[in-house]
């Protein structure tokens, strides 16, 4: 498993508890690719993550859990389940009938911006008109063209 997978399930862990999972029981196991998206949308995820865990912890909403993290038509895609609050704040969360629509939210704007930001280095970036859409800044679909020459 890569580094940096690692380095934000040590950060992350209740979100990326099935990542390196058992093959047969998740999509974020090691065979599968575990987090399968380029390093450049890793900051993205971590202010999503940032995000959902501190709604978590802090204002009682339930636990995002990853299912699945990677790129489908040049976007995030990010699959997931809600667990139940096990926070000291769960009370507050179900006093405010905090439900998951807010996580829910925040997850569809990451995938939405991943549309702009080049998954290779985590630069501004557009998405190709021909072949495989992925999104790449210039440096980087320039690099991409001299690979394939």
């Amino acid at each position: 498993m890569e580094q940096r997978d690692l380095k934000l399930k040590e950060q992350f862990p209740k979100i990326l508890k099935n990542l390196g999972g058992n093959p047969s029981r998740t999509c974020m196991s090691e065979a599968h690719g575990g987090i399968a998206v380029g390093d450049g949308w890793i900051p993205l995820l971590e202010k999503l993550f940032r995000f959902c865990q501190f709604n978590h912890d802090k204002n009682g909403y339930p636990q995002l859990v990853a299912d699945q993290i990677k790129e489908k038509f040049g976007t995030l895609r990010f699959y997931f389940h809600m667990e139940e609050c096990d926070s000291p704040n769960a009370k507050y969360g179900k006093q405010f009938n905090r439900g998951p629509e807010l996580l829910e939210g925040a997850i569809s704007f990451a995938e939405l911006m991943s549309g702009s930001i080049c998954e290779i280095c985590g630069n501004p970036g557009e998405s190709n008109t021909e072949g495989w859409l992925k999104v790449r800044c210039k440096e980087c679909s320039g690099e991409q063209l001299k690979e394939k020459e």
